[in-house]
């Protein structure tokens, strides 16, 4: 974990806003494969949430599949991950998918601390931001900001910060339908736009990558 991350999560931990953890993979499905990858899937969410893991699959704009598994902290992600390395069940999993031709490839892993968590709801917007250096306190300080005027507006923000510093964060929603009500209202608001036109001045942050998710739901 590089400086720029311990200062944040000590800065969090200090206000008494961090709660949980996240890991995250995101795979890109091998051509045609991409059912096979999702079958996959929810077996391995049925293993791990014995295990003691909180699973959730999603799938974004560029047909990813966002495999997500939260516990309250990083002690019980150790106690889940040794429980894993000596669980028959996983070993079998591991046996039955992994061949010379897999459903697909692993293209990131995010290791997130979570000061403020969303609600698991269908579908979600993430923002990737890289920090600028010697701004993470006026960054976390802009994205709590955010997060209170997104909260009145309709969705449900969150706030993740990953092992290089970077923060992912989140506005979350009942449906795509909701998620564009919570969008008409936030562009129709003159808090939202002091908050912008505040946060232009001084920029403390890059956007690198905005992320569209809606939840995997399994045909029955």
């Amino acid at each position: 974990m590089n400086r720029l991350s311990v200062i944040l999560l000590a800065m969090l931990c200090a206000s008494g806003a961090w709660a949980d953890v996240a890991v995250v993979n995101e795979w890109q499905p091998e051509p045609g494969r991409a059912a096979d990858m999702y079958a996959a899937a929810v077996e391995a969410r049925a293993i791990h949430e014995k295990l003691g893991a909180t699973g959730w699959i999603g799938t974004d704009q560029e047909a990813h599949m966002h495999y997500v598994l939260s516990f309250a902290d990083w002690g019980a992600w150790a106690k889940f991950d040794a429980a894993l390395q000596a669980s028959k069940d996983w070993a079998a999993w591991i046996a039955k998918y992994t061949s010379t031709t897999p459903a697909a490839m692993n293209v990131n892993v995010l290791y997130l601390d979570q000061p403020l968590v969303a609600k698991s709801t269908p579908v979600t917007i993430v923002y990737g931001w890289k920090v600028n250096p010697g701004k993470g306190a006026a960054f976390m300080a802009l994205a709590q900001e955010a997060a209170g005027i997104h909260a009145k507006l309709g969705a449900s923000p969150g706030i993740n910060v990953d092992d290089l510093g970077n923060v992912w964060y989140e506005t979350a929603c009942e449906s795509w339908a909701a998620w564009a009500t919570f969008d008409a209202a936030l562009r129709k608001s003159p808090e939202w736009a002091a908050f912008l036109k505040k946060a232009d001045a001084d920029p403390t942050g890059e956007l690198m990558r905005v992320i569209r998710i809606q939840q995997y739901k399994p045909a029955m």
